[in-house]
């Protein structure tokens, strides 16, 4: 007792006014780290199968003309190189390998019979041609990759699918074409799918739609030689997809490129088959909702605005016409401004646009011009009976031809570097107040008998007169009591094998010249008719003397 009264008195003395703090216990390291179970991805052990033909037929599903006694499955890697093959059936039933390396039989797929390509690892070739029957399936699974060789046609009568992350790549040799075609009563479905060619130079790889084809993709890229839908598309059939090769379609498709349901993320060349606008406006807008800055709208082959419709060129749109190719304008066609409208060039062919009866062409601040320098054969014709209207343009192409259909404030502010045609009643309506232009080149005045008044030829142009010259190229005839004046400083030329014939004035009030065009074994002449003689001097040429003719 005595013991414990003292132990308490000496705690309380000798205690520590700190808190008191728990003991606690020491943990010893292991000198191993604990086991953790982690479970691994899936692998799948293929088997290699080659075809042997030991069968003696040409079905796929025949057992025995495999290497390995049995029809391949999802785990084989199939190989055909046997030469002398011909063309394997693959008939009704699903035939699922884990890839195909084919470079010596062609493979039909018939009605009722699907081929799936599904290990996503793997590449599969398929270096013969292919059909899929109406029926039958070609499918290739997510994250394959599907070649198809040089010179290869896979025809899709039936229905060819490639699943997210897919491939397909066309392989190029020089001179051959490798190409998808999606026949009548076929369809291409795609999801998130690169569609490409690994060669920069490969002209010759596309897919083909045919009329009464379906194609189905979306987020899909397209990187070939050139991709043809031939009246194949409705809403929603082409969605977010990039398009870095020349997409050919009907004029009626081009509404189901772009918009609610339609917007796709860029295009290259939009190339307009041959056709016509019967009713309505066709727009040509610039689409693509990740960049428009390499559209252009290309018109392939010959095509005709009817009566009553329009084409309609927004604002920053380019549009080309193919060379030799033609579009004729009956109806309207309309440029809204800073447009480029460019004629590829072909030696030995016409590119143009003719401007027919009842037709016309606004364009304001359009660039209108030849794809190459040494083009002489692109030209814009307005008939008689069509009208233009274009200012703050510039026309540079072979020849604008106008035909008895200017009225005043149709031409403001546009620079002519080509040939300009027109009858010389048009004249007044490209200078002057309220039709000044900035700069002419080769003004053509047309076949035309002036039967009364003065027909003053000017230095024209606002900007620069520095080219202005003004050619008779089909002869010309200046009547009894007319007079044809020139101005101080201009240039006349007179084509070859043509005359014009004065039974009035011609005056040059000075500083002028007159050429002569030469041609073998033709005369170009200018004939004064009653009154003295006069001297003319041919450039290159030999001296000649007219006189007066009764």
């Amino acid at each position: 007792m005595v013991f414990k009264s003292w132990l308490r008195r000496w705690k309380t003395h000798n205690t520590v006014s700190q808190p008191i703090q728990s003991r606690q216990p020491v943990r010893i390291k292991p000198k191993y780290s604990s086991l953790v179970l982690e479970e691994l991805e899936s692998r799948v052990v293929l088997n290699t199968v080659t075809w042997t033909g030991g069968a003696g037929t040409l079905n796929w599903g025949d057992a025995a003309n495999w290497s390995t006694g049995s029809v391949p499955n999802s785990s084989s890697a199939v190989t055909i190189s046997l030469s002398g093959v011909g063309t394997i059936n693959v008939g009704s039933g699903t035939f699922p390998v884990a890839s195909l390396t084919d470079t010596t039989a062609a493979l039909s797929i018939a009605s009722g019979g699907t081929l799936s390509i599904a290990t996503s690892s793997l590449t599969s070739t398929l270096g013969q041609n292919v059909a899929i029957e109406s029926g039958g399936t070609l499918s290739v699974a997510a994250g394959v990759t599907l070649s198809l060789g040089s010179n290869t046609t896979l025809t899709d009568y039936g229905s060819l699918t490639f699943a997210a992350s897919s491939t397909a790549t066309f392989a190029y040799t020089f001179g051959d074409s490798t190409q998808i075609i999606v026949e009548d009563g076929g369809s291409l479905t795609a999801t998130y799918t690169q569609f490409a060619t690994p060669d920069f130079f490969n002209f010759t790889d596309e897919i083909t739609v045919d009329n009464g084809g379906l194609i189905q993709v979306n987020n899909s890229t397209f990187t070939l030689s050139e991709l043809t839908l031939d009246n194949s598309l409705s809403s929603g059939n082409l969605n977010a997809d990039t398009f870095d090769c020349p997409v050919y379609l009907p004029a009626s498709d081009i509404p189901y490129l772009s918009g609610t349901g339609n917007n796709n993320v860029s295009f290259e060349t939009i190339d307009v088959l041959a056709g016509a606008v019967s009713s309505g406006t066709l727009a040509l807008n610039l689409i693509g909702t990740g960049s428009t800055a390499g559209l252009d709208y290309n018109f392939s082959a010959d095509f005709t605005i009817e009566s009553g419709a329009t084409l309609s060129i927004a604002s920053g749109v380019s549009v080309s016409i193919t060379a030799d190719q033609t579009i004729t304008d009956y109806g309207s066609v309309t440029f809204a401004g800073n447009n480029t409208l460019t004629f590829e060039y072909a030696a030995f062919n016409t590119t143009e646009l003719i401007v027919e009866d009842g037709g016309s062409i606004t364009a304001a601040a359009t660039q209108i011009a030849q794809s190459s320098a040494g083009n002489d054969t692109t030209e814009l014709d307005v008939e008689s009976g069509g009208q233009i209207q274009a200012s703050n343009c510039s026309f540079s192409i072979t020849e604008v031809a106008l035909n008895n259909n200017l009225s005043s404030g149709d031409l403001t502010g546009n620079s002519f570097t080509g040939a300009l045609y027109l009858p010389y009643t048009d004249l007044p309506y490209i200078s002057g107040t309220g039709n000044n232009n900035l700069q002419f080149q080769d003004v053509d005045i047309l076949a035309a008998t002036l039967t009364s008044g003065t027909l003053a030829l000017n230095p024209i142009g606002t900007g620069s007169t520095s080219n202005l010259v003004y050619v008779f190229p089909t002869g010309f005839t200046v009547g009894s009591g007319a007079t044809l004046s020139f101005g101080t400083g201009i240039n006349v030329i007179l084509s070859a094998d043509q005359t014009i014939t004065d039974y009035g004035s011609v005056i040059f009030a000075g500083n002028n010249t007159l050429t002569f065009t030469y041609a073998a074994f033709n005369t170009t002449e200018l004939i004064v008719v009653n009154c003295q003689y006069h001297t003319i001097q041919p450039v290159g040429e030999r001296q000649r003397y007219f006189g007066a003719r009764s």
